[in-house]
């Protein structure tokens, strides 16, 4: 019995349900959550050791994620969720994006789309009636976007485009000094014109400049990430330089003041027969009525993401409904757009149009142009709400620049009087179309090999223009940064003193004027404000008669923009500092350091140097009677000092002094002088101007105008020019020689470009029309002929029309009195851009047509399905409690 014994009789299995305390001694999981479980593997030795990072493998993890697709795609966005479905289907989308894709080869080359055939021509045809039915909606739902969300980004622009917005305009406050502080309404100047019987003709070319001596460019490449928004030096105001301005008959950056080298200007315009001298930038402002501007002027008495990388690519919204046309006929269409913008991503392939692609494009097109009017007017809503915050807030490089840049302008208009009242209003339209402008004559001229060289912006990897560049600053040295006519080097003098040479170099010409290329450009530009500041120089002909010239100066900011404006002017700098390569950066320092060595030798003090010939006064006494003068001139207005160094004191104008010596800023750009002849065909009435510009760029073939559109709905479309900025692109190609267009679109919140398109002037002419600006330009120039000499303000304001409002200095309000500008940035965002039909990356790599709704019905934003209304039995309590009563 003893086996028996032995044996456990109470044995059993282990239990499955309950855990027992040795049990849980035993877990590794229960040591992990009590933090005592120890790795057998490591060694007691390697615990005390640091634990070894390696950087490289983070690092690349963000880098890999550029390689999950075939190629790049710029910008490139989530979805957006659509308001519906297209009416297009998935394959008229596809026909219609091959036959866009034909149209635009630049966009996305490295994305292969096959060339269209018949039959996708032909449903593009087709469908367009569909298409633009719903490029209406889909307007109408950006709008709403941009009123609830897409507004805030325009609302503050970032800090790098606000710094150099505030340099350049640091800039333009410093060369503006001289002008008076106050001015009071004068008159109203109209700027339309009620026929088309002008022309402008090219009289002479006082001055060229050589195209090999502008910096040249190679291709935007954008098969990779090309970024725009970064630091770049900003030029700062120099004390020396205030005008940073080159006369006509100098070589070397006038040291005058604004008021002189207006006075300069004015005597040059006399010389050569004609009335004004106008910059480019006046110009444009006349022009460009859709924004607000100031215009000095004076009168002048002359004695990778994806396979393929697509730029800016973003997430597609949430559709506000499917689009009308199918996913083939937007494939179709696509087709079709694609061999009209050949420029828009050229790495992607899109088949060429067939007649049938071409023949729905056309079939559809009713259609297309009804979903545009749609689209649109959802764009609108999304701005109104959301999107236009996006442009309320730039960014702050662009904020730092738009302040360095405004800076300069601040320094060089120094000299300019602090007060100015209303003289009159001047209107800037014209009534009939027999206005021409002939160029007269070609003085000087800029070789376009002398311009920097840029290659072809390469898209198929990401480029961002948002970088730190480095902006000018004041120099005291070089107030205006400008070359006068007949000199080589920068002028020293003050911005009166430059245009009273370039009034007497007017004169001199036979002509009556001198603008710039900003002036021109403000006088065609009235969807926007501005002002800009003119003088009247009296300069004395040859007989010993003193006539009048006039002299259209630059734009300049009396307070602060809007945001939009901001970022677009910040951002056109970002654009052409990133645009010049460093092989050419290199040559402009070293050829500046052998200019600056020359003016070292050439700068002397002594009484029987250069400046005693210009009239430059340096002794004390002369200064104390020069600003007597101006003080007597601010409060007559009838005549102007001789001086050149007007209201700039020992302490703040020093010769010995050049803040802008040793950089990239010490030479401005090359300046041409052409002098133009604008006559009224209907009764062959005629008076001659001369127009000047600077010219930043070239490439191999021609020089580049540069032009940056700042996207804030980037994921619903690309936004269209305004007629005012037309205009102003048509008028700066007009006053060349040889131009083209660089018309790059940037992301406005990271600085990434998405495309970039060149169009010659044939090219764009043929696409947006002649934009015949002579009419604006004649009708602003007559109305201002006959001023008595001293310093104007022409402002213009959207809701002014076709008219400007002519400020003389004296006893008013100051420049900063714009009530309507007090109001908050938010208000000025209210108009939402239009989405235009304009192809961009994500379109031609997605195959869904701009301006359109997404035709597949996962990217359709969800309406939340409301919950039932039950029938919920009462608790148990209340029901025993209802029995029992």
């Amino acid at each position: 019995m003893e086996h028996i014994r032995q044996f456990d009789w109470c044995y059993s299995q282990p239990d499955i349900y309950f855990v027992k305390e040795e049990d849980l001694a035993h877990s590794v999981t229960e040591k992990i959550l009590r933090n005592k479980f120890h790795d057998p593997l490591i060694s007691s030795d390697s615990e005390d050791e640091n634990v070894k990072v390696d950087w490289d493998q983070v690092f690349s993890k963000t880098q890999s994620a550029d390689k999950v697709h075939r190629i790049f795609v710029p910008c490139l966005t989530p979805l957006p969720q659509y308001l519906k479905k297209s009416a297009l289907t998935e394959h008229q989308h596809y026909q219609c994006i091959k036959v866009l894709c034909s149209q635009n080869l630049h966009v996305l080359e490295q994305e292969f789309v096959p060339r269209p055939t018949k039959s996708d021509y032909k449903v593009f045809e087709e469908l367009k009636s569909i298409y633009e039915q719903e490029q209406k909606e889909y307007r109408e739902w950006a709008k709403s976007l941009w009123a609830t969300t897409h507004c805030v980004r325009a609302l503050k622009p970032k800090p790098i485009l606000e710094a150099v917005y505030e340099a350049l305009n640091k800039l333009k406050a410093h060369k503006m000094q001289c002008y008076p502080k106050t001015f009071s309404l004068a008159a109203q100047i109209p700027l339309d014109y009620k026929n088309d019987s002008f022309e402008m003709v090219l009289e002479e070319d006082l001055i060229n400049v050589e195209l090999s001596s502008l910096p040249i460019i190679d291709k935007i490449d954008l098969s990779k990430k090309f970024v725009v928004m970064k630091s770049h030096p900003v030029p700062e105001p120099c004390k020396k330089h205030i005008c940073r301005f080159i006369l006509p008959n100098e070589k070397t950056m006038s040291m005058l003041p604004l008021w002189s080298v207006e006075s300069e200007l004015a005597q040059y315009c006399l010389d050569r027969g004609a009335i004004c001298v106008a910059s480019e930038d006046a110009l444009g402002c006349l022009v460009e009525l859709d924004r607000p501007w100031d215009l000095a002027l004076s009168v002048q008495r002359a004695d990778k993401v994806h396979r393929i990388f697509v730029p800016c690519l973003t997430p597609l919204p949430q559709y506000l409904k499917k689009s009308a046309l199918t996913e083939h006929q937007h494939y179709q269409c696509i087709k079709v757009l694609c061999s009209q913008n050949l420029h828009v991503l050229e790495q992607e392939f899109v088949p060429r149009p067939t007649k049938s692609d071409y023949k729905v494009f056309e079939e559809l097109k009713s259609i297309y142009e009804q979903e545009q009017k749609e689209y649109r007017e959802w764009a609108k809503s999304l701005w109104a709400t959301t999107h236009c915050v996006r442009a309320l807030k730039p960014k702050p490089i662009l904020e730092a620049v738009y302040e360095a840049l405004n800076k300069l302008k601040a320094h060089k208009m120094q000299c300019y009087p602090k007060t100015f009242s209303l003289a009159a209003q001047i209107p800037l339209d014209y009534k009939n179309d027999s206005f021409e402008m002939v160029l007269e004559e070609d003085l000087i001229n800029v070789e376009l090999s002398s311009l920097p060289i840029i290659d072809k912006i390469d898209l198929s990897k990401k480029f961002v223009v948002m970088k730190s560049h480095p902006v000018p600053e004041p120099c005291k040295k070089h107030i205006c940064r400008f070359i006068l006519p007949n000199e080589k080097t920068m002028s020293m003098l003050p911005l009166w003193s430059v245009e009273s040479e370039l009034a007497q170099y007017c004169l001199d010409r036979g002509a009556i004027c001198v603008a710039s290329e900003d002036a021109l450009g403000c006088l065609v530009e009235l969807d926007r404000p501005w002002d800009l500041a003119l003088s009247v120089q009296r300069v004395t002909d040859p007989d010993g008669e003193p006539v009048n010239i006039l002299i259209l100066g630059e734009e300049f900011v009396a307070n602060k923009e809007s945001p939009l404006t901001r970022s677009y002017k910040a951002f056109k700098y970002l654009l052409e500092q990133e645009l010049i390569p460093a092989s050419e950066k290199l040559k402009q320092s070293a050829g500046n350091g052998d200019d600056s060595d020359e003016n070292t030798d050439d700068i002397d003090l002594d009484g029987s140097s250069d400046d005693e010939n210009n009239r430059l006064c340096i002794d004390d006494a002369q200064m104390d009677v020069t600003q007597d003068m101006e003080e007597g001139d601010s409060k007559a207005g009838d005549e102007m000092p001789s001086g050149r160094l007007d209201a700039c004191d020992d302490n703040e104008f020093e010769l010995n002094r050049c803040t802008c010596k040793g950089t990239m800023f010490e030479t401005p750009p090359p300046r041409s002088f052409r002098k133009w002849r604008i006559t009224d065909r209907t009764n062959n009435d005629s008076f001659s101007v001369i127009v000047h510009c600077e010219h930043r760029l070239r490439d191999k073939h021609s020089e580049l105008i540069v032009e940056p559109t700042p996207e804030y709905q980037l994921e619903l479309g690309a936004a269209a020019l305004s007629q005012g900025r037309l205009r102003k692109l048509a008028l700066a190609g007009r006053i060349r020689k040889n131009a083209g267009v660089l018309h790059v679109r940037v992301n406005a919140g990271t600085g990434e470009v998405a495309t970039a398109e060149y169009l010659s002037m044939e090219q764009f002419v043929s696409r947006h029309g002649s934009c015949d600006v002579t009419g604006h330009v004649h009708s602003a120039l007559t109305q201002l002929q006959g001023l008595r000499p001293g310093r104007y303000v022409l402002r213009h304001e959207p809701s002014h029309g076709c008219n400007a409002l002519l400020l003389a200095a004296g006893d008013g309000a100051g420049l900063q009195a714009r009530p309507e500008r007090d109001a908050d940035d938010a208000l000025l965002l209210r108009t939402p851009p239009t989405i235009s039909t304009d192809l961009l990356p994500y379109h031609k790599f997605r195959r869904i047509l701009p301006c359109a709704f997404t035709p597949h019905e996962r990217q359709v934003q969800r309406v939340p399905a409301r919950a039932l209304a039950r029938h919920r039995t009462p608790p148990r309590a209340l029901q025993v409690g209802y029995s029992q009563e």
